[in-house]
């Protein structure tokens, strides 16, 4: 089951998405983490990710300097469909800004994707190392509070159990 979905444009953050991964999962449950390129199995790649995003608790979409393209507004783009399906699951979602990137106006998105503006975006430094290095702890942190958060007590469990 993924808990920690990474949404990515491949040409604009390959290199911080991979590094953020790595992070990740060294913080978290194995198998929790779903970055495409790492951790898909042999088969059809697109069942695969469906059934992470169903499942996911957070999508963390991030958003370089060259994210924001014509392609998001195809309906075949797969950064789209799977924010789309995000929100549709009902998942967080943290905008996750770097190299500089800001967020883009709500008139430069499709209008399906007009509530990702209404999360809170982080921003990841690209000044210096400790600057990165914080803002990945702080992220981490963060992500186990949001997903603590989303413990509920089932109705006549008696115990607190992941949505």
């Amino acid at each position: 089951m993924t808990t920690i979905f990474l949404n990515y444009r491949e040409d604009d953050s390959l290199g911080q998405t991979s590094r953020l991964y790595d992070r990740l999962s060294a913080a978290f449950e194995a198998g929790t983490i779903l970055c495409d390129k790492a951790t898909l199995r042999l088969g059809k790649w697109a069942d695969q990710v469906n059934a992470a995003l169903d499942s996911a608790k957070v999508t963390i979409v991030v958003i370089g300097p060259r994210w924001e393209s014509r392609r998001l507004w195809s309906k075949d783009d797969p950064v789209r469909a799977e924010i789309e399906r995000s929100l549709r699951a009902k998942a967080t979602l943290v905008p996750l800004l770097v190299d500089g990137a800001a967020l883009p106006p709500r008139e430069a998105l499709p209008p399906s994707l007009h509530r990702l503006l209404d999360y809170q975006a982080v921003r990841l430094s690209a000044e210096s190392h400790d600057g990165y290095n914080g803002d990945v702890k702080s992220l981490i942190a963060r992500l186990r509070e949001t997903l603590a958060e989303m413990k509920v007590r089932q109705p006549g469990a008696g115990h607190v159990t992941d949505v």
